[in-house]
């Protein structure tokens, strides 16, 4: 059995984050699933983490990822990477934009393998935690994403974002 990684259970800033979360990709192996405020190209664009992205989608034959967007203002030309691997990949990686009455949601999460995540309660909270292997609490956030994910749309702005 892999050992969960060891990563900081509260994430301050940004770039533990970013540090968290390609941790987590090297041990995923079905996908990603998240819901997040907005596409922040530090993050979402970061060389490191779409290559990660990347290696995943293609070293696992059944490998997702799902990401959903509650806010598409502003993102028009400030992604290229993420955008360039949902269109060289698209039956394997979406991008969504959150249904009406999930746009409010105060929440933000990544979702690993429906075991590992990071969350963040409020867009206000600075800062995110991180949890390995907690099955119920994941199996719930996996649940609820799927229910979110059937009401999320297709959106123009999240279509070849680097035109």
């Amino acid at each position: 059995m892999i050992e969960p990684p060891r990563i900081e259970p509260r994430l301050a800033d940004r770039a533990a984050v970013r540090t968290a979360l390609l941790s987590l990709l090297t041990q995923t192996r079905l996908g990603l699933k998240a819901l997040v405020p907005r596409l922040e190209p530090a993050l979402w664009d970061d060389p490191a983490v779409v290559e990660a992205l990347r290696t995943l989608l293609l070293g696992h034959s059944r490998a997702q990822v799902a990401i959903c967007v509650q806010d598409t203002a502003g993102i028009r030309g400030d992604l290229t990477r993420l955008p360039a691997l949902v269109d060289r990949l698209p039956s394997r990686c979406s991008l969504r934009l959150a249904g009406r009455q999930d746009r409010e949601l105060p929440e933000s999460y990544v979702l690993l393998d429906d075991r590992y995540y990071l969350y963040r309660a409020t867009p206000q909270a600075r800062a995110w935690h991180t949890h390995a292997e907690p099955p119920s609490e994941a199996r719930l956030l996996a649940a609820r994403f799927a229910d979110l994910w059937e009401r999320a749309e297709n959106h123009p702005d999240l279509r070849r974002l680097s035109l």
